[in-house]
């Protein structure tokens, strides 16, 4: 049998399982949930999915992996429409990597939540499309 502790995601989701528990500090929550000697106290889920889940319900989850799902699409996209380009097909095919890294890696880690982390990830993606607006423009400027 698994110790309490183990299933602390589940049973927290269960308290409201369409809007969460808030996007809150998940410590006192934990408290109720961990074994007397456990002692260290948790105050995230270690994976952005089942976080999400519990702190924003059913339906920030559905938003949150829709808003993954786009970004995804969008970095595809720049990287196919930039292939002839030598430096900005690299930096999107590079963009496109630490973004796929990203959903991986948080797969074992709260790394949404982390505003080292998160700020470059925003960084990374929208210097991918200033790079990108900007080649458009100078072939608009060429073939004219």
């Amino acid at each position: 049998r698994p110790p309490r502790s183990t299933l602390f995601p589940y049973t927290t989701l269960f308290r409201s399982p369409l809007f969460g528990v808030g996007d809150i500090d998940l410590q006192k929550l934990y408290k109720e949930y961990k074994n007397p000697y456990d002692k260290e106290i948790q105050g995230h889920m270690h994976n952005n999915f089942i976080h999400v889940l519990v702190i924003l319900g059913l339906f920030g989850l559905i938003a949150i992996v829709y808003l993954f799902f786009k970004l995804l699409l969008i970095e595809i996209k720049i990287y196919r429409e930039t292939k002839g380009e030598d430096f900005i097909s690299s930096y999107a095919l590079g963009a496109l990597a630490s973004f796929c890294a990203f959903l991986i890696a948080g797969l074992t880690e709260w790394n949404f939540g982390d505003h080292e982390i998160i700020t470059l990830v925003w960084f990374t993606f929208g210097l991918n499309i200033a790079l990108y607006k900007l080649s458009k423009s100078k072939k608009e400027v060429i073939t004219e």
